[in-house]
């Protein structure tokens, strides 16, 4: 039945050492159902992008997020295909600063 929830909510930020200024929060599916999340989080110094990946139950297959970043990055994307490789993107500094791209394979 569409609109209905399944489970409870999953606290994507869990196991981080604060989820304070998490944003920009990008989610892509497989088709069974596997999805990915990334996101961007504040540390003193700038933002860092993180990644946490979930079965198709919504159990997460790592114990905490996983950086893919160091700090002074903005605006994460991510793309899935039907193989589970995983795109990641995002925009290194804040003006006119490259966008980098990194894959992930199964």
């Amino acid at each position: 039945m569409p609109g209905v929830a399944v489970g409870p909510p999953i606290v994507v930020t869990a196991g981080i050492h604060s989820d304070q200024g998490a944003a920009q929060p990008r989610l892509a599916v497989a088709a069974n159902g596997d999805f990915v999340v990334t996101w961007e989080v504040f540390r003193t110094r700038g933002f860092i992008v993180l990644e946490r990946r979930y079965d198709h139950a919504g159990q997460p297959e790592t114990k905490k997020p996983v950086r893919l970043t160091s700090l002074g990055v903005l605006g994460p994307d991510v793309a899935m295909d039907e193989g589970e490789n995983i795109l990641f993107i995002w925009q290194n500094g804040v003006f006119n600063d490259p966008i980098v791209a990194r894959a992930i394979g199964n």
